[in-house]
């Protein structure tokens, strides 16, 4: 009688279904060969995510066997693929989340059966795709297949980088994501040289400026000025050194694009600080 390995620490006890190896219909869609595997991708923008596959697995006499496995990815938001090897049978059910992340938009996790064949290690089957965390576990075969940019995403406040005395704002977003700008807001501490100053809040594309939203007026020598820009707000002083900025309805900006300002007579000793912005975040 052949000896099945696998990862379980408990099998069914006791059981009084087995399984006719030679008449039997697969009670899933989902065979797995002698060869094949489960092949794991996670991406996250956490350090490390912390992501638990549970699954269920027929195996040809009768048994039904459970197999955990824990995935401490530190790969960040490019991603990494895990194999999980499995043995010969049926997989009855499959389970996956992460217990690090808090909400959607952190931790993506896509489990595929990979088979074997005349081309190696070919994808035959997504069984699971979607953001995952701990209250909202994904499940095969139950759960729908969500892509990177699918649904809600993390809701994330962004202290800014401080420039240098005289240097201009410029936030990046990182690679492996996409953001829905919400909210942008910083401020201008002028120095005593004369001339007015004009910060002009430009988005781009890394190469190309498309929106440049510019103050209704100046910013004299010598004044403390805050900049709030938001969908919805007019361009106006509300004369208590506070100026609003309209923002772009739903805009997302993809990898490799910036907010940043371009400010018109800067002078080496004006300071831009206080640096906050609300983006949604997705991995992509």
């Amino acid at each position: 009688m052949a000896v099945w390995q696998t990862d379980a620490d408990v099998v069914s006890a006791g059981r009084l279904i087995g399984l006719d190896t030679k008449n039997a219909s697969p009670p899933t869609n989902a065979y797995i060969g002698i060869n094949d595997q489960l092949q794991v991708y996670v991406a996250s923008s956490l350090n490390p995510a912390y992501v638990r596959i549970y699954g269920r697995l027929l195996l040809p006499d009768g048994t039904i066997v459970p197999n955990d496995w824990t995935i401490t990815s530190v790969f960040g938001r490019s991603g990494n693929v895990f194999p999980l090897p499995l043995a010969e049978g049926f997989l009855l059910s499959l389970s996956a989340y992460d217990s690090n992340a808090s909400s959607p938009g952190q931790t993506y996790v896509r489990v595929s059966l990979q088979r074997s064949g005349t081309v190696n290690y070919t994808v035959a089957q997504v069984l699971l795709a979607g953001y995952v965390f701990t209250n909202n576990l994904l499940s095969w075969p139950n759960s729908p297949l969500w892509p990177m940019t699918y649904g809600h995403g993390n809701m994330r406040v962004i202290t800014g980088t401080t420039p240098a005395a005289g240097a201009e704002i410029s936030e990046q977003v990182p690679g492996n994501t996409r953001w829905r700008l919400l909210t942008f807001q910083f401020t201008l501490a002028t120095a005593a040289t004369a001339g007015n100053r004009f910060p002009i809040v430009v988005y781009d594309n890394g190469t190309v400026n498309y929106v440049a939203t510019t103050p209704p007026t100046g910013i004299a020598a010598s004044l403390g000025v805050a900049f709030n820009l938001a969908t919805g707000f007019p361009s106006n002083d509300d004369a208590t050194g506070t100026y609003m900025l309209p923002g772009i309805t739903d805009h997302f900006m993809l990898a490799g694009f910036r907010i940043r300002t371009q400010t018109l007579n800067l002078q080496a000793g004006d300071q831009y600080g206080n640096v906050h912005y609300l983006v949604e975040e997705w991995l992509d």
